[in-house]
């Protein structure tokens, strides 16, 4: 699944997608939700300011920035672009947040990235 947004979307109809997206690939709830999914995912986001979603980065998906360096595509949202683990084992952390990434995009809000070793950011 490939979706591309416009900073002139409709926020409503694009934080939708992006849910619909994550309730398949990503969350808690079960825990580890779409580990082992066969569904792959990329967001690309053209240049400009969102203001009015949020990101959530599961499994197999990736999100990328499409302007020419990372200031060009901003979110300013609640937590922006985040990627949280697949479950809330803290003996398995930020191990668990591989085969997700996000790049060229700048996030300009308070909120730590659990990132793996081998993950892309």
């Amino acid at each position: 699944t490939v979706l591309v947004f416009r900073p002139t979307d409709d926020p409503v109809a694009m934080q939708a997608q992006i849910d619909a997206l994550y309730a398949e690939n990503g969350g808690v709830s079960p825990a580890n939700n779409g580990h082992w999914s066969v569904r792959r995912a990329a967001l690309l986001f053209h240049p400009g300011v969102y203001s009015s979603i949020e990101v959530p980065v599961g499994y197999y998906t990736q999100v990328l920035g499409l302007g020419a360096s990372p200031s060009n595509t901003s979110f300013t949202y609640r937590r922006g672009v985040f990627a949280e683990g697949g479950a809330k084992d803290p003996l398995v952390g930020a191990l668990n947040t591989f085969w997700r990434g996000a790049e060229n995009l700048q996030i300009n809000v308070s909120h730590a990235w659990e990132k793996h070793h081998r993950g892309a950011l």
